[in-house]
């Protein structure tokens, strides 16, 4: 009788433990807006340039319309709405880059720098960045030919992460991104060569955008692997030429909130 006690004890802190932690996914309304439906921003909304690491990169202005639907739920489409209210508040401004101003979202109005985690907390309404920890790695979401399994599915709005590995992730350190998965992307052959998402602050300098500028939102592609021979890793003030880990979708992880 006391064995079988046992046993559901530790039945009872092991179900405990798992369900302590869920991934972060974005809701459909907030997907919608970036997905290219009729319903979302529309090319007009973005300064299209590319990068030789992850391609077309196409990066947020800032005006009445963008403002409105980030903060405001568009009832008669569903769309929009971003949680604006989380810990210790985000806030919207804006920075001059290509010509026009660009929309940045940040973690509070002292600082309008523009922070991945500020527009990743936003989508999803998690907590902050201290109870994020590494879920399923993307490669597991993958057959062991490259297609993506039909078992196993990734929802478009969940948070994904570089956790530069750290067992939780940590801002502080020289690797971390977060980003809000959209899609996979594949070859011809159906092959994964990458993942589309949107994100913030990663790329400042794009070829065919003048200027340069921090905490951009943008919606691009983060390659499956870096294709460009020695010059993938870390960049640092002496390799600067280098292709951050960041950039590749090979390098994350989904983010479970704990």
């Amino acid at each position: 009788m006391k064995l079988s006690k046992l046993f559901l004890s530790l039945s009872l802190v092991a179900v405990s433990a798992t369900t302590l932690a869920a991934t972060a996914v974005a809701p459909a309304n907030r997907i919608r807006i970036w997905e290219g439906s009729s319903a979302s921003f529309p090319d007009s909304k973005y300064s299209i340039g590319t990068t030789t690491a992850m391609g077309t990169i196409k990066t947020l202005k800032s005006d009445v319309d963008v403002r409105t639907l980030l903060t405001t739920l568009n009832v008669g489409t569903n769309t929009g709405g971003l949680d604006m209210s989380r810990y210790p508040g985000a806030n919207l401004s804006s920075i001059s880059f290509n010509g026009s101003l660009h929309q940045r979202l940040s973690d509070n109005q002292t600082n309008n720098s523009g922070q991945c985690v500020a527009f990743a907390r936003s989508m999803t309404g998690a907590t902050v960045s201290t109870t994020w920890y590494p879920g399923n790695s993307l490669p597991s979401y993958l057959n062991i030919n490259g297609t993506v399994r039909t078992d196993k599915v990734l929802t478009p709005g969940t948070m994904i992460a570089h956790f530069g590995n750290k067992t939780r992730y940590d801002y502080n350190s020289t690797t971390p991104h977060v980003a809000i998965f959209l899609s996979w992307s594949t070859n011809a052959q159906g092959i994964v060569d990458g993942v589309n998402v949107v994100d913030e602050n990663l790329a400042w300098t794009i070829a065919g955008n003048s200027g340069s500028a921090a905490g951009l939102i943008q919606k691009h592609k983060l390659a499956w692997i870096c294709n460009v021979g020695t010059s993938c890793g870390l960049a640092t003030s002496t390799t600067p030429s280098k292709y951050h880990i960041t950039f590749f979708a090979s390098n994350y992880h989904v983010v479970d909130v704990r």
